[in-house]
């Protein structure tokens, strides 16, 4: 705690010597006017469950609406990702992974800014869960061939380039994210079956 505190406390004080007291109170401003500027944070360009609804629900949808569905999908997806998540993760160290890959890819999801550059946070549960198919036994079956698969497409870079430079809707990526978490799910559930409860 102490050092998270003090690394929090330095990090303040050199971000106050880099941009003065005038940038630090007028940052919120900022923030809060930032989806006025035109061509900034349009939800098209979003790659996240947020950019996904708005491109997939008819054009004259109420924007209430829209925000409804957006907090009912989010809120079924933070269930999911509890209901994975057991106490008993901690004892076992494939499921762990599992379930903290599915923690990041949800975040992502249900984040309310997420641009195709933030998708670098991928990185971490791609590289938790590329070993799982490299294991013998952990993950088999159909899990095993839907994680690979899932894997695979968002490895491939000429995808991302169709979906943002192509054809101009990155939201369509969160379409992989989906089927990445449930293929990330599938696996911690085949895990918990091939392996049994985990041995303390």
């Amino acid at each position: 705690m102490f050092g998270f505190l003090l690394v929090s406390f330095m990090l303040a004080i050199g971000s106050l010597a880099t941009v003065g007291w005038l940038a630090i109170f007028s940052y919120k401003q900022y923030l809060s006017g930032i989806d006025a500027i035109p061509g900034v944070n349009i939800p098209k360009d979003m790659t996240n469950l947020r950019g996904l609804l708005s491109v997939l629900l008819p054009s004259p949808f109420p924007r209430a609406g829209l925000t409804t569905a957006i907090i009912l999908v989010s809120l079924l997806m933070i269930v999911f990702v509890i209901r994975k998540w057991e106490a008993k993760v901690e004892s076992d160290r494939a499921t762990f992974d599992l379930g903290y890959a599915l923690n990041v890819v949800g975040t992502i999801l249900v984040s309310y800014h997420c641009h195709a550059f933030d998708l670098c946070l991928l990185l971490l549960p791609m590289a938790l869960t590329l070993p799982m198919l490299w294991a013998d036994g952990q993950v088999t079956g159909q899990a095993r061939q839907w994680l690979a698969w899932t894997l695979g497409c968002l490895l491939f870079s000429p995808l991302l380039i169709l979906a943002c430079l192509v054809l101009q809707y990155p939201s369509v990526l969160a379409l992989f994210l989906l089927a990445f978490m449930a293929a990330i799910g599938v696996s911690m559930s085949n895990l918990r079956k091939e392996s049994g409860p985990a041995v303390s």
